[in-house]
């Protein structure tokens, strides 16, 4: 467990969770939450080695910290050359991103229709993302794909509403004009 004040992980987590008792609206607690992370990612050995191992297969997930009451979770994301996701949702839950080490690209998508299972999605942002900039996502503007597109690993840390145990994630169907979803579970790497 984080020694809250100790560290400076341990004071972004009591300032988290000072700013999420004081916000009732999800969109004030994005607003508060992305203020936080941005002045915080920018500090030297915020994050543990552990939090910032790669792995050879996937992009990593390391838990930081999730709140007893579920009311917000800290994940770093670790993404080596050329690692990203695919378009995915955030089952609902709002999400404040930033960039602790590297660039990220990330498109942002909203859904435009859909027909059964298969959704149809338009593509409204894409950016580059360097350390110390931090977005977010507020259901129901929750789609977006993130990757690494350089030769050097880059490190995420995400702030989200509760812990995010899965989420949607949509492939290309088979003639490309729409993406099927599928319920993705959530693991963290070196657990």
């Amino acid at each position: 467990m984080i020694d809250a004040g100790s560290t400076q992980i341990g004071r972004l987590i009591q300032d988290l969770e000072r700013a999420l008792t004081s916000q009732d609206c999800a969109t004030d607690q994005v607003h508060c939450v992305a203020h936080l992370l941005e002045d915080f990612l920018g500090r030297p050995n915020l994050l543990e080695p552990r939090w910032t191992a790669t792995r050879e297969d996937h992009y990593a997930r390391h838990r930081v910290f999730v709140d007893p009451e579920d009311r917000f979770c800290v994940v770093a994301m670790v993404w080596g050359p050329g690692q990203g996701t695919v378009i995915h949702d955030h089952g609902g839950v709002w999400c404040v991103e930033g960039v602790y080490q590297g660039k990220m690209h990330i498109v942002r998508y909203n859904l435009d229709h859909r027909d059964g299972d298969r959704c149809h999605f338009k593509r409204v942002e894409e950016i580059t993302a360097g350390v110390g900039e931090v977005g977010n996502l507020i259901p129901p503007y929750e789609y977006h794909v993130m990757e690494n597109l350089t030769e050097q690993p880059a490190v995420t840390l995400h702030v989200y509403g509760r812990e995010l145990k899965s989420c949607r994630r949509y492939l290309p169907s088979e003639d490309g004009q729409c993406h099927v979803p599928f319920e993705s579970p959530l693991r963290y790497d070196g657990e």
